[in-house]
């Protein structure tokens, strides 16, 4: 039986110039794929643009949020063993850093679920 698949929500500001979205989530997919050795399509993942001044770390809103302090916001429904769990955030940590070229790490939490279908 086929582990239930992660569901890797992404609220960010848009990706720098000549870097699409869905470049980027397919990036995330493969390597979450790689980390948790199943197949890529079994990785869901979704990208929310969070426009200017709907972003805020503090209380002043930035013209254009600073990609050292305003890192994307992660959350990703998992139904994996702890160390899957770990294997998975790590994986999207790296490719979003590569993807986007972040200077920091972007924020990550997960939910443990059940019910996610299985490819």
């Amino acid at each position: 039986m086929l582990e239930a698949v992660p569901l890797i929500e992404i609220h960010a500001a848009a990706p720098p110039d000549g870097v699409a979205v869905a470049d980027v989530l397919a990036v995330v997919n493969r390597e979450v794929a790689l980390a948790l050795g199943c197949r890529a399509d079994a990785v869901w993942s979704t990208w929310r643009t969070l426009d200017d001044g709907h972003y805020l770390v503090g209380p002043d809103p930035a013209p254009t949020p600073p990609r050292d302090t305003h890192v994307p916001l992660v959350h990703v429904w998992i139904n994996r063993a702890p160390d899957a769990v770990d294997r998975c955030v790590a994986a999207i940590v790296a490719a979003l850093r590569r993807s986007l070229a972040l200077d920091a790490d972007p924020f990550v939490t997960t939910t443990l679920v059940s019910g996610i279908p299985s490819p």
